[in-house]
């Protein structure tokens, strides 16, 4: 998709349905997903696809640990 790819929505899931989890609470491969973003989509923006204030919150927590490895 690069370059044309400028926003994602992300969340986790366990390859059974789309339950919109909180990033790490499932089975995606986070490490990969950062790989990939800053080797082809570095610009591109992230939203959280999640319930709730306090799984935004996790969400942010969480791929910013990730994001900046």
């Amino acid at each position: 998709m690069a370059p044309y790819l400028r926003h994602m929505h992300v969340n986790d899931h366990r390859f059974e349905s789309d339950v919109h989890l909180v990033p790490g609470d499932g089975l995606t491969d986070w490490d990969e997903f950062a790989r990939l973003k800053e080797n082809y989509v570095p610009e591109a923006s992230v939203l959280c696809e999640v319930k709730g204030l306090d799984d935004v919150r996790r969400s942010l927590k969480f791929l910013e640990n990730v994001l900046e490895k």
